[in-house]
């Protein structure tokens, strides 16, 4: 019997960052999706239900905060872990 692999799912709108991400995570027994759209984000982690959603806060058209309030509102229940991933650099990212 084959067991599915956890899913990741990645955020980010610098392709570098993604590019990275991956080649990290191929290394780990985990099934790894990327995306640069916030809403593609949103679509996959209803359809995917990924176990980790590593997060880029600062992205054009809609904040990582907004993707996240979106995918938490949509799978109430969820056992969603997030990891945030950003450029920024106030207490106040680091504290929330």
């Amino acid at each position: 019997m084959s067991q599915e692999l956890p899913c990741i799912l990645c955020l980010d709108d610098d392709p570098l960052m993604l590019k990275i991400l991956t080649k990290v995570l191929s290394r780990l027994p985990v099934k790894c999706v990327t995306t640069a759209s916030p809403q593609e984000a949103i679509d996959l982690a209803l359809r995917l239900r990924p176990r980790l959603l590593i997060l880029d806060l600062m992205m054009p058209g809609m904040s990582g905060w907004e993707v996240l309030d979106k995918i938490r509102s949509e799978t109430s229940g969820s056992d969603l872990r997030v990891v945030i991933l950003t450029g920024k650099d106030s207490g106040y990212e680091r504290l929330v």
